[in-house]
Formats: C-alpha cells, structure tokens, sequence
C-alpha cells in the first residue's frame, strides 16, 4: 500500500486535504470576483432606483408653476404649497429616502426651491432634517448635479459626505410647457439606509462562503475514504492509462508536427475536429508575394545540390520571419514565396505585421546575398490587402491555397515591383499609413487590374 500510494504521489489523508485547499482556493476566489460584481450590481441597482424616485418625483411638478418662486419670501405660500403637497405624499411612500427636493439655477448659481424637509420631522423625528427656503443657495453643488444641468438628464450622484451626514442622490430634470429646463428633482438616501441595504449582499455572500466551506469539507472527506478504498485498483489502472497515453499523444505529435509543416495550425485544429471540407471567405487578409530577381540566371551556373542550398537559405530567413511576424506561410512556386496575415478573424494588426517582415525580408536578403555571393540577385515584394477564399485543396498531398482578386492584386504588385522595393496597392497603405513610410509610386497600368495608385514601403516611422 505504500508503494502504490507513492505511485500517486500524495496518501489519501494527504490527497484528500490538497482537494480541500483546491476548493476553498477556487471559491475564494470564485466568491471574490461574485461579492465584488453583486456590490457593483447592487448599488447600481440603487442608482437605478434613485434615478426612478427622481423621474417620477420630477412628473409630479408644474414646471411653468416652479418658474414663479423665485423669492424666500414665498415659502409656505398658495404656490409654494400647491407644488409641495403631491411631493409630501410621495416622499411619505417612500421611507428609505431623507431629502426631497427641487433646485435651480440662475447666473451659474445654484438654489434651492421646494424642500419636504419640514413636513417630514413628525412622521421621522429621528431623522436630522433640515429645511430649506425658497432661492436658498447651494454654494458647493456636487458634479453630478452640475451635469444633470448640462446634460439635463437623469442621473445617480456618488456618496457626498456633508455636515448632516453622507448621502447618495438621484436626479431628474422637469420642464416648462415650452419644453424648457425649469429645474431639477431630487432625493436623498443617507449612508445608514444605503449601508442597510448594501449589507444584505454582505450578509448572502458570508453566508455562501460558510456553506461552501461546509460542502467543501464533506467533499474532502467523501474523496478520502473513497481514495482509501480504491488506490490499488486505481495505481494499476493509471500505470496502463498513462502508458496509453503517452502513445497517443507521441502519435498526435508526430502527425501534428507533419500537418503544421503543410497547413496552417488553425486548419489542422479544424481537421483534427473532424471537419471534412475547409472552406472559408476572409473578408480582409493581407497577402504577400516575394520573388527573387535574378535568380534564373544565376542558379542556371549552379548544381542541383547549390540550388537547394541557396533556396533553403533564402526561404529558410522567409519561414523564420513569418514564425517571428505570427504569419502564414501558404506556399512556395519556384523562386516565389507566398505569406499571409489575417486568416485569425480576431487578428486586426495583420497588416502592420506583414509591412514589418517585408522590410526585415529586404534587409536580410541583402546580408545574404553577400554571404551567399550572388550580386547580381535581388527580392521583390508585392502586398494587397483585401477578401479572399480559403480552403484545401486535393485528396493526395493535400495543399491550403488562398483564391480571389486580393491574390491576383498581391501578385501583380510583386510582378510589377523593382528588386529590392515593397510595393503596395492603396488599400493596403490606408491601413498603415500612420506607423509606415510610402512613397507614392503614382498611377500605373497594371495587367488584368487597370489603372491603379500604387506605392512603395520604404521604413517605419
């Protein structure tokens, strides 16, 4: 029991503990991320809550009414009262809510209008409330009520700490009968009231996170007697599995390793789902052509095994270059080499990666070239940017091509480049413009494609 035991790594007890850890780990921080999105929630909820208290206390006014007290002398008044009363009977339906209020501004001052305040000390005497008159001046207003002047909008304000305590507000604009701003509602909810509420999701989480200590306790323990019980059947059974495993998965390896060297990865994830037709429409991908100038001529005074040499070489700086950029390379014709970007639909920076490995393409093709001792070479480059279809083609060596106008475009901007020049249809250039240098190449005649505005990559700025 001993030696199995050590197979597996940990004893029972021991196993059983480190399940127990894993658990609480999880949770806590499981409950973490849930306690801090239900506190968000929630008093966004209240926010919400404030804002609607506002909007309907704010419904509740004659904004063309409001606009006559303009003096301290009217507090109390005939006016004062009619525009009072309906908001004292709302204010008594709503108990969590300290101050109830109108303002106003006038010369960017702010100002108090009609205030529940007095009418509320017999129904909450324990509320420290304090009443306020007609055009008393609200010297330092809190931004939000600012912005609901601005914006006029409704809107939740943060927790303000004042003299009488600390209170969280809600605001609502109300207007005249010419759809003028005439001023704005608000209600109060002091810290006591919100803490009570806030509190609540305190209380739930505190609760969640014991019984799920609890739970996490019998598991613990259920896994184990159950490891107990069951570890000699297990320590053989994982000795096969593991075997079985380590076959398939050198197997996966070795066929993965075979696929990625032939298509994309993201193709070969597809296939090995079981997909059996690769089709797709990429609605912009950039595609690169590079061909060596030249290149006919010299290799036709070397031998077979040189020619190999000097194409791997070449080649071989291109693959690297496309592992470095995240691209794809999709094949090579001759002396051409074809890249890819943007096949991932998430990839959005595709095109700055291509315009990086192309210039890193003419930089070292040149240190090669003097290696390799073949001056009278140099590489062309041509890059599009636009949609094309993809898939694979073929049931005997199976290849992943690229088709469409963006691919024929790339092509006649290769054919039609100077050795050692990156040359760019428009599309492209509009993409990078910003990080990359161009010069502008101007109009040209281009076979198949017409006339188009062409221009070469030259550096980054």
């Amino acid at each position: 029991m001993k030696q199995e035991a050590f197979e597996f790594g940990v004893r029972p007890i021991q196993e059983a503990f480190l399940v127990w850890v894993s658990i609480i780990a999880v949770a806590a921080l499981s409950f973490g991320v849930i306690y801090n999105l239900s506190i968000s929630y929630y008093e966004k909820m209240i926010e919400r809550e404030l804002v609607e208290y506002a909007k309907i206390g704010a419904s509740l006014i004659d904004g063309e009414t409001h606009r006559e007290l303009v003096s301290p002398d009217q507090t109390g008044g005939d006016t004062y009262m009619r525009l009072i009363e309906p908001l004292i009977k709302y204010h008594q339906l709503l108990p969590d809510i300290h101050y109830m209020y109108t303002m106003t501004k006038k010369d960017d001052k702010f100002y108090f209008v009609l205030d529940t305040a007095k009418f509320m000390r017999e129904a909450r005497a324990s509320m420290s409330l304090i009443h306020n008159q007609v055009m008393d001046e609200y010297p330092d207003p809190e931004d939000t009520l600012t912005q609901v002047f601005k914006r006029i909008a409704p809107l939740a304000g943060e927790l303000l700490p004042d003299d009488l305590g600390t209170f969280k507000s809600g605001f609502a604009p109300f207007f005249d009968r010419n759809g003028e701003l005439s001023g704005v509602f608000g209600v109060d909810m002091d810290m006591q009231n919100y803490n009570v509420r806030v509190d609540a999701v305190k209380r739930v989480y505190l609760f969640g996170v014991l019984l799920f200590v609890a739970l996490a306790t019998v598991v613990a323990a259920a896994v184990g007697v159950l490891r107990t019980n069951t570890l000699k059947t297990l320590t053989a059974a994982n000795r096969e599995r593991q075997r079985q495993e380590e076959e398939l998965l050198a197997k996966n390896r070795e066929n993965e390793l075979l696929l990625t060297n032939i298509l994309p990865s993201t193709v070969v994830k597809r296939l090995k789902s079981g997909e059996k037709v690769i089709a797709d429409s990429h609605e912009r991908v950039t595609v690169m052509f590079t061909d060596l100038v030249g290149f006919t001529t010299f290799s036709s005074l070397l031998t077979a095994r040189e020619v190999v040499y000097v194409l791997n070489r070449i080649f071989g700086m291109l693959d690297e270059l496309a592992i470095t950029y995240r691209l794809e390379k999709i094949k090579t014709i001759g002396d051409s080499y074809m890249t890819v970007g943007g096949l991932d639909p998430f990839d959005r920076d595709h095109m700055q990666r291509v315009a990086a490995m192309a210039l890193d393409a003419v930089r070292l093709f040149n240190e090669i070239k003097t290696e390799l001792n073949i001056a009278n070479s140099g590489i062309r480059i041509g890059i599009a940017t636009g949609p094309v279809v993809a898939g694979v083609i073929g049931s005997v060596r199976s290849a992943y091509d690229l088709w469409g106008s963006t691919v024929n475009t790339a092509s006649r901007m290769e054919s039609y480049s100077l050795p050692d020049k990156i040359h760019c249809e428009e599309t492209f250039v509009k993409f990078v413009e910003d990080e990359f240098i161009f010069e502008d190449r101007g109009e040209n005649q281009i076979r198949g494609r017409g006339l188009m505005h062409t221009y070469f990559l030259v550096g980054k700025r």
